[in-house]
């Protein structure tokens, strides 16, 4: 599915090594509940469940080129989804996330029917609290995780997909 510049598609097992790179970036892992670099051997193991659980689906944000630009998952709770968005370091800043982010509610409200996302962000992770704002999620009070405080993002299909950023 495709919205202006970016586009994304389901992600393959060839996809692992490059969403490997982005999560590694060290400004990425600053910005994760966790804070801490996965090894390689993890990442590979948790890529492989990842593809294979049908409660997730993991998807790439590519550009008009089909260059990577990041990595959008859902993850199927109940009546809801949880959402998670991550870019490489070169896209950041370009308006991609917001792109991204609804097109991936109208592919899951199209595939599950599932109108309701949840997302989660570091109180402190200004540019991923400013993306979920622009794709239309509304701020829903705060939590902690992993001993940190984080926002809670979320976002409701009415009536339709809008692909609107």
């Amino acid at each position: 599915m495709r919205n202006r510049n970016v586009s994304i598609r389901p992600a393959s097992i060839d996809d692992c090594q490059d969403i490997f790179g982005i999560i590694s970036d060290p400004d990425v892992i600053k910005a994760t509940f966790k804070q801490r670099k996965i090894p390689l051997d993890e990442h590979k193991t948790w890529f492989h469940l990842a593809l294979n659980n049908p409660d997730r689906f993991l998807f790439l944000i590519e550009d008009n080129d089909k260059n990577t630009l990041g990595m959008l998952r859902f993850d199927i709770q109940n009546k809801y989804a949880d959402v998670s968005i991550v870019l490489d370091k070169a896209s950041r800043g370009h308006g991609y996330g917001p792109q991204a982010l609804n097109l991936g509610c109208d592919v899951i409200y199209q595939t599950t029917g599932i109108s309701g996302y949840r997302a989660y962000a570091r109180a402190d992770n200004i540019p991923s609290c400013k993306a979920f704002t622009r794709a239309g999620f509304v701020h829903n009070g705060t939590t902690t995780i992993e001993g940190t405080q984080a926002d809670i993002f979320v976002y409701t299909i009415t009536d339709s997909p809008t692909n609107a950023v």
